[in-house]
C-alpha cells in the first residue's frame, strides 16, 4: 500500500508505502496528490520508506516511478525540497538509488537520511514540534 498525509501547518507532505508495491502504485498515489484540493506546489515532500518494497526489479520499478512521475516533479515549485527517510540497509539503497536518478528530473533536492531528525531540519521543520512526532510515526 502507498498513501500520503499533509501537513498544512509543517508546508509537508509526507509519502508511506508497507508491503509489497508496485510502481504503478507509487506514480498512481503520486500524481493523485497532485490533485487533492489540499496539494500545495510549494511544500516540500518526505517519503517514509520503512516497511515497504517492489514487487519487481528495483531498477526497473525505479526508472517507471521516475519516467511516470514526470508530471509530479513538474507540479512542484523549485524551492521545495525533498527528503527520504531510510533508516535500514535495504531502504537506504532503494532511497539511495532512487535521488541520485531523479535529480535530474526533479527540479529541487532530493535527499537520503537515515534519521527522523535530519530529514526534519532538511525540510525546515523542528524535530522538537509537536507536530513533528506524526510525520515518520513509531510502526
Amino acid at each position: 500500500m502507498v498513501e500520503y498525509e499533509i501537513f498544512p501547518r509543517l508546508r509537508l507532505v509526507r509519502f508511506s508505502w508497507s508491503g509489497i508495491v508496485s510502481a504503478r502504485q507509487m506514480v498512481e498515489v503520486s500524481i493523485a496528490y497532485t490533485r487533492d484540493p489540499g496539494f500545495r506546489p510549494d511544500f516540500n515532500m518526505t517519503m517514509d520508506l520503512r516497511g515497504g518494497r517492489f514487487a519487481a526489479d528495483i531498477q526497473e520499478s525505479l526508472s517507471e516511478v521516475i519516467q511516470g512521475c514526470l508530471p509530479y516533479y513538474e507540479s512542484h515549485e523549485h524551492s521545495v525540497r525533498s527528503a527520504l527517510y531510510a533508516p535500514d540497509e535495504t531502504a537506504f539503497e532503494v532511497a539511495r538509488r532512487y535521488s541520485a536518478q531523479a535529480r535530474a528530473m526533479a527540479h529541487y533536492p532530493i535527499e537520503v537520511f537515515r534519521t527522523t531528525g535530519g530529514a526534519l531540519r532538511f525540510l525546515g521543520v523542528a524535530p522538537d514540534d509537536p507536530e513533528a512526532e506524526r510525520v515518520y510515526p513509531s510502526r
